[in-house]
């Protein structure tokens, strides 16, 4: 796998998870962050701090959908971003071994 591949794995990851927690919270027949979305959730709330918690706040104010495209597009972005970041050191500390 190249290195420039490697960057879209995280938000991939991120974009897949985010997806499926909706799927999973859409077709409930008691929409709530309890059950087996209760999982994805969680592990998205801490994997994407602090943005999650800005969209968690934003969704007890009551803009649900807001706080929810923002968390999932900006949380992705962030992701491939992050990704960047390791590429670029990466190639920065194999340059100051050659």
């Amino acid at each position: 796998m190249s290195l420039r591949r490697s960057a879209w794995i995280a938000p991939g990851i991120h974009a897949g998870l985010f997806a499926l927690m909706w799927a999973i919270f859409l077709v409930q027949e008691h929409p709530s962050v309890v059950g087996p979305v209760a999982i994805l959730f969680d592990t998205l709330l801490i994997a994407d701090f602090p943005l999650s918690f800005v969209a968690f706040g934003m969704i007890w104010e009551g803009h649900w959908q807001s706080a929810m495209l923002l968390w999932g597009t900006v949380g992705t972005v962030w992701w491939y971003l992050l990704g960047l970041v390791v590429l670029w050191l990466r190639r920065k500390w194999a340059d100051s071994r050659s």
